[in-house]
């Protein structure tokens, strides 16, 4: 009988000291879990930072590209209204140069005429 009890008591030892390493092994499990779960979250935040920072970027990128080509754009009429501007000033010069040998000429048969 005697051995009986003290098995019965060594079972029942057995049994809390399991009890106690199953609460111990679950806490230990839902700690794990909750830092698990945090680490998801500070990825997800991180990459969603990177995400919207990659957007930022992308759309500052379109707006310098647009604003480039707006420039180039300018800067072609601009080289183009020069250019006329070059060809006008020429024939100018071309024309007022044949008037100024046609007035010479003029001059110089007025003088011989006088």
């Amino acid at each position: 009988i005697w051995n009986e009890e003290n098995e019965q008591e060594r079972k029942q030892m057995e049994l809390k000291n399991l009890q106690t390493e199953e609460t111990r092994l679950k806490r230990i499990l839902g700690s794990k879990f909750e830092k698990h779960d945090k680490l998801q979250m500070q990825r997800q935040k991180k990459q969603e930072t990177r995400a919207h920072d990659l957007d930022s970027v992308a759309t500052e990128f379109d707006q310098f590209k647009h604003r480039s080509q707006e420039v180039s754009e300018q800067i072609a009429q601009i080289n183009s209204g020069r250019q006329q501007y070059l060809t006008k000033s020429q024939a100018l010069q071309e024309s007022c140069t044949k008037d100024e040998s046609e007035c010479q000429v003029c001059h110089s048969n007025m003088k011989t005429r006088l």
